[in-house]
């Protein structure tokens, strides 16, 4: 399986893109290509899913569900 970014790496983008506590990784097939989906609890009880390239570590979108 194609990776750069280790799931660590992955947890750490994460967080510095939304600051709260991580539920779940997944790391999953997609188009193609290889993501993380990192999800982050907030204090305000909103909950952010923060898709992560696996190659590039690139945050490809920030899905937000309250």
């Amino acid at each position: 399986v194609p990776q750069n970014i280790t799931y660590e790496e992955a947890v750490k983008i994460a967080l510095d893109t939304v600051y709260g506590e991580v539920d779940d990784v997944d790391f999953e097939y997609e188009n193609g290509q290889y993501y993380y989906f990192v999800e982050i609890e907030l204090d305000d009880d909103r909950e952010a899913e923060i898709q992560i390239h696996a190659m590039t570590g690139e945050v490809i979108s920030i899905e937000w569900d309250d």
